[in-house]
């Protein structure tokens, strides 16, 4: 049996943000946010998909799973920021006033929070107060969060909490009967062919850049095709993540229909360009 639908859409980042025609994020805002919360590429689209259900008639109801720091709870509310009309709800198992150490090892970009000790509504009120006015913290699990579900139908949902399978599809069902119809669940860590494993090795890569070099001649295409060089990727196993794309599999055929499935391939993390669309993406299920 298919667990997957026949048809479905695999597109670019850089082509879905042109197909959003709305404003994007101002582009000072967004870097510093980046440094701040800790956030990437996938904040551009989050935005976007805000600004593109604002309509004027009502006000958006925002889910968040998964905060963190707060990007892209935040990404959201700037979205939101433009009206001030609407709610991000936020889920997270840390509390919003937990203090701790949120500084991430061996970053290669600045790290602005390093040597702190701030909880995230500190970090919020220090850096974001604006938008934290629209932001709603919800301390405990997803499923048990969406179980008790009473803001009303959510028209954007960005899932990027754990990441296993069971919890995946314990979202996902609970979701199906609060997302407002046009509604998007964006799913983090979505990979095709998922992997396990990466080795980003100058090593290999130097290797792989001297076979790159002598096939060159002869097999001008072969080397184009392998991409052996000095940015390559080697994937080792492909299972990373898996839970993820099992579960949108098995949300979409119990669903029998109402919803469409869009894989958005992203330039951060090594995503690829090549066929099998094998780099880290996110899944948009948007209510047909």
């Amino acid at each position: 049996m298919e667990t997957i639908p026949s048809r479905f859409v695999v597109t670019s980042l850089d082509h879905k943000l042109t197909e959003l025609r709305v404003d994007g994020l101002a582009a000072d805002w967004y870097r510093r946010s980046c440094e701040i919360l800790r956030g990437g590429d996938r904040g551009l689209l989050l935005y976007k998909l805000v600004r593109q259900r604002q309509d004027g008639t009502h006000p958006l109801v925002i889910l968040d799973v998964g905060t963190a720091r707060g990007f892209s709870a935040i990404t959201m509310a700037r979205a939101l920021h433009e009206t001030d009309v609407g709610s991000v709800y936020t889920i997270d198992v840390i509390d919003h006033h937990d203090a701790r150490s949120w500084q991430v090892k061996q970053q290669q970009s600045p790290e602005p929070l390093a040597g702190m000790t701030l909880s995230r509504s500190e970090i919020w009120r220090r850096w974001y107060p604006r938008e934290a006015e629209l932001v709603t913290p919800i301390k405990g699990q997803s499923w048990a969060v969406l179980g008790d579900w009473c803001y009303g139908p959510i028209d954007v949902a960005f899932i990027d909490g754990d990441h296993s399978r069971t919890a995946v599809s314990k979202e996902l069902a609970l979701l199906s009967q609060f997302m407002a119809p046009g509604g998007v669940i964006v799913l983090d860590d979505y990979f095709m062919e998922a992997t396990v494993l990466r080795v980003r090795s100058r090593y290999v890569n130097r290797l792989a850049n001297s076979i790159g070099k002598r096939i060159r001649g002869p097999w001008p295409s072969a080397s184009r095709r392998l991409r052996l060089g000095w940015d390559n990727e080697f994937i080792l196993v492909k299972q990373k993540f898996s839970g993820i794309k099992a579960a949108v599999q098995e949300f979409l055929v119990d669903q029998q229909g109402g919803w469409a499935l869009e894989v958005i391939r992203m330039p951060e993390r090594g995503g690829s360009d090549h066929e099998d669309y094998s780099g880290y993406s996110l899944a948009l299920l948007t209510k047909t």
